[in-house]
């Protein structure tokens, strides 16, 4: 009998363990991009990363707070008095998240904040999605990371939210010709209304001026969904009228700041999507049509810059490599290694499909990868590529291409299409169907 009551102890025992643990991981947290930034870079815009919050099931949280603590590792959050604080963290989140919750933070230490979520009168049927802009001060190279520390049932854990590269020339990384600021991570345009200086009550007029990048133009991206998706803080009634194109260089953008809240500065926050044309710069120049004075700031973080061709020592280079295999021969003018890849290629719809890292280090070709904008760079002596996960579009030495099969993300591994990117690079590929082995050779 007791032997009974122990065993029958011991599973009602398992189950709560199983069962109780589920309970507290109620939440599928993720951030929305990761930059590469400057050792010293402020995150006080909309070009900062969001610390996304979402119940995984309808009304998990149900109506009572969920509490818990976010710490920074290589950065700090801003003093309470400077020009972002976490009240701006809360405002801002409050209109990113799902409607009717409600979100308070408080702040403790440079490191750490405490935050209060509830989702209020959002609808139970529906997962309540909280947003958290991470307005923050980079103060060390390496990983930029947010841990979540919770007794409730949003789901702790670490996020990294930016990697910080110590102090470089310029103002971000490099992309390529072709870049689309989409809506993931446009360009942030503020516009803000300077204090004692009001705008008026009639209409006013900016001249917006692209350098060596154009305005994208289609049904999901264009000027009018720059409007639609703009957002104004302080004052209720104020409007953006119309961002009218003059050319794909140039616009023009009216704004009124209404009639209400006449003692607080009107800030508009407006998402352009732009696409990259030329090597150099790439600036958003503002102006006032009638010379007023505005306080202005542009969150164009990235860069293009022109592709040099060093000069470098030729050397003959063989690669054997087989399907379902991640074992690679490298023979080098001679010289013979044989490598273990992380991933074996494989082969999909008829083409051949190979891990990022490992082979195309081994043609001499260097691979980044470039988190914020789920693109691989590739680059050699004289050539440069840009590909993006689940696209067909390319760039070859800032030329677009097309490509026949797109690069995806297989198991936490970017694959890319062998033949297209070793031809590329001017490797010839040969297949030996009976051994399903592939030899490049340059």
């Amino acid at each position: 009998m007791k032997c009974r009551v122990r065993r029958g102890f011991i599973v009602f025992l398992m189950m709560f363990m199983i069962l109780g643990s589920g309970s507290f991981a109620a939440s599928d947290n993720h951030v929305t991009r990761i930059p590469h930034v400057k050792d010293d870079w402020e995150f006080k815009d909309n070009y900062a990363p969001i610390l996304v919050i979402q119940e995984k099931n309808p009304n998990e949280f149900g109506t009572e707070d969920q509490q818990f603590d976010l710490t920074l590792e290589n950065a700090e959050w801003f003093e309470t008095d400077d020009q972002v604080s976490v009240a701006d963290m809360v405002y801002d989140g409050i209109h990113m998240s799902s409607s009717g919750i409600t979100m308070n933070i408080r702040r403790f230490s440079s490191k750490e904040v405490s935050v209060t979520l509830n989702r209020g009168t959002y609808p139970t049927n529906k997962k309540a999605i909280f947003k958290i802009p991470l307005y923050s001060k980079v103060n060390h190279a390496g990983d930029v990371t947010v841990t979540i520390d919770s007794d409730t049932a949003v789901s702790s854990g670490t996020y990294k939210y930016a990697l910080s590269i110590g102090k470089v020339s310029g103002n971000g990384p490099t992309v390529a010709i072709g870049h689309i600021f989409g809506k993931d991570h446009p360009v942030w345009l503020t516009i803000k209304e300077p204090l004692g200086r009001k705008f008026g009550q009639k209409n006013q007029r900016f001249i917006l001026t692209l350098t060596n990048s154009k305005w994208v133009n289609d049904e999901e991206l264009n000027l009018e969904e720059s409007i639609k998706n703009a957002i104004i803080k302080n004052v209720e009634d104020a409007k953006i009228l119309s961002i009218q194109k003059i050319n794909d260089q140039k616009a023009v953008l009216t704004i009124n700041r209404g009639k209400k809240d006449l003692d607080s500065p009107v800030y508009f926050y407006i998402p352009l999507y732009i696409q990259v044309t030329h090597n150099g710069s790439i600036s958003l120049d503002i102006t006032s049509e009638e010379d007023i004075d505005f306080f202005k700031e542009v969150s164009l973080k990235l860069k293009v810059e022109e592709y040099k061709n060093p000069s470098k020592r030729k050397m003959n280079t063989t690669l054997n490599l087989y399907i379902n295999s991640p074992n690679i021969n490298v023979e080098r003018s001679g010289i013979e290694e044989n490598i273990k890849l992380d991933a074996a290629p494989i082969i999909e719809n008829g083409r051949t499909l190979v891990p990022l890292r490992g082979i195309f280090e081994a043609l001499g070709v260097q691979t980044t990868w470039q988190e914020d904008i789920r693109g691989v760079l590739l680059t050699s002596s004289d050539r440069t590529l840009q590909v993006y996960v689940d696209s067909k579009k390319a760039y070859m030495n800032n030329q677009p291409i097309e490509m026949d099969i797109m690069p995806k993300i297989i198991n936490n591994r970017v694959f890319v299409p062998l033949r297209f990117v070793s031809e590329g690079f001017h490797y010839d590929v040969k297949w030996i169907q009976e051994k399903k082995k592939i030899i490049i050779k340059k």
